[in-house]
């Protein structure tokens, strides 16, 4: 055989590894990029083994803007409330389990950042608001300060009362005891 035809069927193969490889990495690796341009039969598929039922979805952006983390709150088979995330081009999630108020289990970590979770496993537990009854949704944002990489995780919940609530949850030692409340209130229909 040839040196040229060796050559040129040397570049063949490396085009086919080299589109193909690329294709897996785009249709399975790139959040929802794929389903952008190719349809909704390319959407990207999160399989949760230990849910019953969903709560909520959130989303949640980096600095950089090159992936975005979904943050899935469901209800387990344990009876417990979970928030997980699942980050683009990592294998690695981070994952916070929601106790409720009293319980025995509760023993308050030093640390309660979900990158902790993602290095060595498990999960992060945090306490429940005593008057929770029903958890509505949780999501995450950057903690405003710039000096600062830690996320604030919101809590909304109903209460035992109807009211619906909103807890943040700071991941600082110290901030722990600066958590922030929200209270949302709809029209009460029977004032005109």
């Amino acid at each position: 055989m040839k040196t040229s035809t060796k050559i040129i069927i040397g570049l063949i193969v490396l085009a086919v590894v080299l589109i193909g490889g690329w294709w897996i990495y785009f249709t399975n690796f790139t959040g929802r990029t794929a389903s952008r341009y190719l349809g909704k039969e390319y959407r990207q598929r999160i399989e949760l083994d230990n849910a019953v039922e969903v709560v909520s979805v959130a989303f949640q952006g980096t600095d950089d803007r090159t992936n975005t983390t979904k943050l899935i709150t469901y209800k387990a088979l344990d009876g417990y409330v979970y928030t997980e995330e699942y980050r683009d081009l990592s294998p690695l999630t981070g994952a916070v389990r929601w106790l409720p108020y009293g319980n025995k289990e509760y023993a308050p970590s030093w640390y309660r950042s979900r990158r902790f979770t993602r290095i060595f496993g498990g999960v992060i537990d945090y306490e429940l608001p005593q008057d929770c009854a029903t958890v509505m949704s949780v999501s995450a944002i950057k903690d405003p300060d710039p000096n600062k990489t830690a996320y604030i995780k919101n809590l909304v919940y109903r209460s035992t009362s109807g009211t619906v609530l909103s807890k943040e949850y700071r991941d600082g030692f110290i901030d722990r005891a600066f958590e922030g409340w929200l209270e949302i209130k709809v029209r009460d229909e029977n004032v005109k």
